[in-house]
């Protein structure tokens, strides 16, 4: 797991940590440090033009500061969301599942239950 450290934004001194989850066709998958109590990942482009974040808890975007407003494109995301992580897979843990893991690990204050079924993302709004 690659651990980064980044700003807010530009005039925001304020450094997170994040995890890098993974990527897939154009996307790079984040979860960062310290988010307050909405549990959710974030998405860039691999280009760095688009970017925004996703609930882990429910099928919904999550607009908020640190966060683009970008949408997704839902059927590559459903295939790596539900496929085994590249490494971590080995071990029956899917893309998802790691992402629980990392929220909990990175968000103590607000952990989530490791266990709880994926949203139907299909329905993302």
């Amino acid at each position: 797991m690659n651990i980064f450290y980044t700003h807010v934004n530009q005039t925001d001194p304020l450094l997170l940590e994040k995890a890098k989850i993974g990527e897939f066709y154009t996307y790079q998958i984040f979860i960062y440090g310290n988010e307050g109590p909405v549990p959710h990942f974030h998405f860039e482009g691999l280009d760095g033009t688009i970017s925004g974040a996703i609930r882990l808890d429910k099928p919904e975007y999550f607009k908020h500061t640190g966060s683009g407003s970008d949408k997704i494109s839902i059927p590559v995301f459903l295939d790596w969301i539900r496929s085994p992580h590249w490494r971590m897979g080995k071990h029956g843990l899917t893309n998802y599942q790691l992402m629980l893991y990392y929220w909990n690990d990175s968000n103590p204050d607000y952990k989530i239950d490791e266990t709880m079924n994926m949203p139907n993302y299909e329905g993302l709004r």
